[in-house]
């Protein structure tokens, strides 16, 4: 009786299948745990919204106006200085302390009353309560949120919607 080897390592085969299965299992793992920038934008104009509407609350209970303002890589709050005439970061309060947004979202827009605003201007939230509608948009990859404030100091956000490519059909 011939006298057979014992196999030794694993076919091609197999090793190609154990390949293929950690492939969909690292997509998988990566699939669910990269954050959507759809959601990570909805999240950001949530939090830019129940941040606005604290500062609105604040300038009327303080008594003091609150001022927001793009900044670099984010967006902060000021108050007025005791002078009455400049405006100071906020940097010491924990709620309203400069915030800078997660990579790739950005202000692309903010507008008064309906006219667009420069980077250097403020929304202000008065201390009597009674404010200019304003709304900001931010965006990302082609998506946008806009975040609306009302004259009484409601903010609400819009849901992430990306424009359209190319103009709609007659």
């Amino acid at each position: 009786m011939p006298h057979r080897l014992p196999h030794r390592g694993f076919t091609l085969i197999e090793i190609m299948v154990v390949m293929v299965i950690l492939g969909v299992l690292t997509w998988l793992v990566t699939v669910n745990f990269a954050p959507d920038q759809r959601q990570q934008l909805q999240q950001e104009a949530r939090r830019l919204a129940l941040l606005m509407e604290y500062a609105s609350n604040n300038a009327r209970t303080s008594g003091q106006a609150i001022a927001w303002k793009k900044l670099d890589k984010g967006y902060g709050y000021l108050h007025k200085q005791p002078d009455g005439l400049s405006w100071k970061l906020m940097s010491q309060n924990e709620t309203l302390r400069p915030r800078v947004l997660p990579a790739g979202i950005q202000v692309s827009e903010q507008k008064i009353a309906g006219n667009r605003i420069s980077n250097n201007e403020m929304i202000v939230f008065s201390a009597t309560g009674n404010n200019a509608p304003f709304s900001i948009t931010l965006s990302v990859a082609g998506m946008r949120v806009i975040v609306t404030g009302d004259p009484l100091g409601k903010v609400t956000t819009g849901e992430a919607t990306q424009p359209l490519l190319e103009p709609p059909r007659s």
